[in-house]
C-alpha cells in the first residue's frame, strides 16, 4: 500500500519524463527520415521562379563548360581567371534559360528539330559554329562545311573511337545553339511589337533635319575644390532614402577591408643565390658533361643547337658571337633571375632557317611501319612525287592536306634531333627520324643562306623567397594581427604602422578580394563573421593577408554606410555644378575670356550627338544646342558650359519619313535583348546560392 501510494505521488513526474521521451524518439525520428530534405535544401545553388538548380546540375554544368574551353584553349587546365569566368558563364546560360523557358512555353514559342539542323548543318548556319576554329579547314583557315559534317558523323557513330570530351563538346554547342535561337525568337517577338507612329518620324525628322557649329566655354568640376562646397549626412541619408531602389539586391554582402604582406625574396635570399652560382662557375667552366650540371641546376633545360644572333639573350649577344670557346658570361641579375653562360661551341655557319616537309608513317605494328618507310623512301628517290604521296600516307591530317607541308622553321624552335639533320641536309634530299609512334620522312624543300652561330650554355635561376623569408614575412603579418580583436583596433594599428588597408564591397559569390589571388578562402571566412571580426593570416598566392570585416548585410538593399561614399561623390558634383552655375551666370563669353577661360568651337552638333572628342559625353549640351535653346548656363556631366550658336545648316539628304521610321524602330529595338532578360529576371524573385558551390 505504502508503495502503491508512493508511485501515485510521482505519476506527475513519471508521465513527464515518459512524455519527453516520446518527443525525443519523434523528433529523432523525424530528423534522421527528414535528413535527405535538409540535405536537398542544402544542394540547391538558386532558386528561380520558386524552381530549383541544384548542385550537382551546377557542378555538372561547370565540369561540361570547363572542358570546352580546354579545348578551345588547347590548355589541360584553367588557371584562376579562366575558372572564375566558366563559374559566371554557366551561372549567366542556367538562369537565363530558367527565366526564358516559361515565358516561351506561355505563348507556345519552341525551336523545333527542323529549325535546329538548319542552323547546326543546314543553309542558316549559326555564328556560334561558324566561329568555333575546331571545324576550320587547315589549308584555308575558314570555316569548314565539310569538316563540321565529318565531325558530326563520327560523333553520331557508336562504333568510332571519339573520347568523351569532343562528345561533351559538341552536346555543349548544340544545346546552346537551341538556347540562343529560342532567345532570338523571343526577342523579335517583343522588337516587333514596338512601333514607331507618325508623331515618333516627324519628330525624329524636325529634330534631326539640322546641325549647329557652336561656341564655347566650360568651367570644369575638376576646377572646384571640394572645401569650397560642403555634403552633410543629412543630405548623404536623405538622397539614399530617395534612391534606395538603385541600390537594391539579392545577395548577402559587406566590406572586407585587408591588409596585404607581398611573398617577396628578403635580401638574405639574394646573398644566397648569387653566392650559390658563384660557387657553381668553377664546375660550370670545366665540366665536361654540359648538359648534366645545366639540367641538374638551371630553371631551363639544355637545348644542344646553334643559336642565330637574334636566338641569345640580349645580355649575352655580343659576347658571344665576340669571344672563344670556352668563355664563361656573368653571372648577371636581370628580371628577378641569375644568369651565367659558357660558351660551347663558335664558329658555325649553317642555315638560318630551312624549308621541311614531312610524311608520318604509322602502321598497326612497328615491322609494318618500317616496311612502309622504306618502300615510300625507294620510291621518293626514284623521282615519286612527295607531296602526293604524303596525302596518301601521312598520318598528320593538317600536313597531309598540304603535300605534307612544315614550312619555314628556325634551328631554335624544333627538336635538336631534328634540327642535327634538317640544317645539314641539301635542299630536294631527305632523312627520317624514328620515335615510339611511327617514323618520319622529312624532305628539306628549301635552305636560306647560311649565318654564323653559336653553341651556348646557359643556367638561369630565378631569385624566390626561401621558407626562412616566407617564416619572417609571416610573423611580420601575425605580429600586426595580434591583439587586433575588432576593425576599430585594425584600422587604429594600421594607422599607427603604416600599413595600407584596402576595403572592397564584397559579395558572398565572389571569388577574391580585389586583384589578390586565391582568395575565395578570405570571402568564406567574411561571410561566417559578425561586423567587426578580424582574421587571422590566410595565404593567398603570392601574399599574406589579414582581413577585417564590416557593413554586414543580408537584408534587400545595400547599408547607407556602403553607398555614402557614392552618394557624396554625386552630391559634391551637383552642389558644384550649382556654384559654377550662379558665378557665370549672366556673363558672356568675352567676359569668361577676360577670367581667363579658354573659348572653343563645336561643329556639326545634332540632336542625338553623344559624344565629341573636345568634350567628352555632353548629351545635354548637345540636344539644347541643337534645339537652339536659350538655355545658359548649362550644367553637364564634366562641367558648366557658356554657348554661342555660330550657324545652323540643313541636313543635307535628309531621311525619308520610311528610313526614318525603321531608324526610329531600330532603336527601339537595340535595348530589347537586354532589358526584356532584366525585366525576367527580376519578376523570377531569383535567390542565388552559388557560394556553396566552391
Amino acid at each position: 500500500m505504502a508503495t502503491l501510494e508512493k508511485i501515485r505521488s510521482k505519476s506527475v513526474l513519471l508521465l513527464i519524463i515518459v512524455g519527453l521521451a516520446l518527443l525525443a524518439f519523434i523528433i529523432g525520428d523525424f530528423v534522421n527520415s527528414g535528413s535527405s530534405f535538409f540535405n536537398q535544401k542544402k544542394m540547391v545553388v538558386a532558386e528561380v521562379d520558386g524552381e530549383d538548380i541544384k548542385l550537382e546540375d551546377f557542378l555538372s554544368a561547370v565540369e561540361q563548360t570547363t572542358k570546352v574551353y580546354e579545348i578551345e584553349m588547347n590548355t589541360p587546365s584553367l588557371n584562376e581567371e579562366m575558372t572564375e569566368q566558366v563559374h559566371q558563364s554557366v551561372w549567366e546560360t542556367m538562369v537565363r534559360e530558367k527565366v526564358l523557358k516559361e515565358e516561351a512555353a506561355e505563348v507556345g514559342m519552341v525551336i523545333t528539330k527542323d529549325e535546329l539542323f538548319d542552323h547546326i548543318l543546314g543553309e542558316n548556319i549559326h555564328p556560334v559554329i561558324l566561329q568555333r576554329q575546331l571545324f576550320f579547314n587547315p589549308q584555308t583557315g575558314m570555316f569548314d562545311k565539310n569538316v563540321l559534317a565529318q565531325f558530326i558523323s563520327y560523333i553520331d557513330d557508336p562504333n568510332a573511337n571519339i573520347p568523351e570530351d569532343y562528345k561533351t563538346y559538341w552536346r555543349y554547342w548544340e544545346h546552346a545553339v537551341k538556347n540562343f535561337l529560342l532567345e532570338d525568337k523571343y526577342n523579335t517577338l517583343l522588337s516587333k511589337m514596338l512601333v514607331a507612329n507618325d508623331l515618333d518620324v516627324k519628330l525624329a525628322a524636325d529634330l534631326n533635319a539640322g546641325k549647329v557649329d557652336i561656341l564655347y566655354a566650360v568651367q570644369p568640376y575638376y576646377a572646384v575644390p571640394d572645401s569650397v562646397v560642403s555634403v552633410s549626412d543629412k543630405e548623404i541619408e536623405d538622397r539614399y532614402k530617395a534612391t534606395k531602389e538603385q541600390y537594391k539586391k539579392n545577395i548577402s554582402t559587406c566590406t572586407i577591408s585587408y591588409a596585404a604582406f607581398d611573398i617577396k625574396p628578403l635580401a638574405a635570399d639574394y646573398d644566397e643565390l648569387e653566392a650559390w652560382i658563384k660557387n657553381l662557375i668553377p664546375e660550370f667552366a670545366t665540366t665536361t658533361d654540359i648538359a648534366g650540371i645545366v639540367n641538374a641546376n638551371s630553371d631551363n633545360r639544355y637545348v644542344d643547337v646553334a643559336l642565330a644572333k637574334t636566338d641569345v639573350d640580349v645580355e649575352f649577344r655580343d659576347s658571344a658571337f665576340a669571344g672563344t670557346k670556352g668563355d664563361i658570361f656573368g653571372p648577371i641579375f636581370i628580371n628577378n633571375v641569375y644568369k651565367v653562360a659558357r660558351l660551347v661551341e663558335t664558329g658555325i655557319q649553317s642555315p638560318d632557317s630551312v624549308k621541311l616537309s614531312h610524311i608520318y608513317v604509322v602502321e598497326d605494328t612497328k615491322e609494318h611501319t618500317k616496311a612502309l618507310a622504306d618502300s615510300l623512301l625507294k620510291v621518293i628517290n626514284e623521282g615519286g612525287n612527295f607531296a602526293n604521296l604524303a596525302k596518301e600516307y601521312s598520318r598528320v591530317s593538317q600536313t597531309a592536306e598540304r603535300g605534307g607541308e612544315i614550312g619555314w622553321v628556325r634551328e631554335v624552335v624544333v627538336d635538336s634531333e631534328i634540327a642535327e639533320k634538317a640544317f645539314h641536309t641539301l635542299a630536294g634530299k631527305v632523312f627520317t627520324i624514328e620515335n615510339a609512334s611511327g617514323i618520319q620522312i622529312f624532305r628539306v624543300d628549301e635552305v636560306s643562306p647560311k649565318v654564323p652561330k653559336v653553341k651556348l650554355a646557359v643556367i638561369e635561376r630565378e631569385l624566390i623567397p626561401s621558407s626562412k623569408s616566407q617564416n619572417i614575412i609571416y610573423s611580420e603579418a601575425k605580429q600586426f594581427v595580434a591583439g587586433c580583436k575588432n576593425k576599430q583596433a585594425f584600422d587604429q594599428k594600421a594607422q599607427e604602422q603604416g600599413v595600407d588597408i584596402t576595403p572592397v564591397y564584397a559579395t558572398i559569390n565572389d571569388y577574391r578580394i580585389g586583384n589578390i589571388k586565391n582568395s575565395r578562402q578570405v570571402v568564406r571566412w567574411a561571410f561566417t563573421q559578425k561586423d567587426g571580426a578580424v582574421s587571422d593570416v590566410f595565404e593567398c598566392d603570392d601574399k599574406f593577408v589579414v582581413a577585417a570585416v564590416s557593413d554586414m548585410n543580408e537584408d534587400e538593399y545595400r547599408t547607407l554606410s556602403s553607398v555614402a561614399d557614392e552618394i557624396k561623390y554625386q552630391l559634391l558634383k551637383e552642389k558644384k555644378a550649382d556654384y559654377l552655375a550662379e558665378a557665370v551666370k549672366g556673363k558672356t563669353l568675352a567676359s569668361l575670356v577676360g577670367e581667363g577661360l579658354r573659348i572653343d568651337t563645336l561643329k556639326n552638333v545634332m540632336f542625338e550627338t553623344q559624344q565629341m572628342s573636345r568634350v567628352g559625353n555632353e548629351p545635354k549640351l548637345f540636344a539644347l544646342a541643337a534645339l537652339g535653346a536659350d538655355a545658359n548656363p548649362v550644367k553637364g556631366e564634366n562641367g558648366v558650359y557658356i554657348f554661342k550658336k555660330l550657324q545652323r545648316t540643313n541636313v543635307e539628304d535628309p531621311l525619308s519619313e520610311t528610313k526614318e521610321k525603321q531608324m526610329l524602330e531600330s532603336r527601339f529595338a537595340y535595348p530589347v535583348p537586354y532589358l526584356a532578360m532584366e525585366v525576367l529576371k527580376e519578376k523570377s524573385n531569383i535567390k542565388d546560392k552559388r557560394y556553396i558551390a566552391y
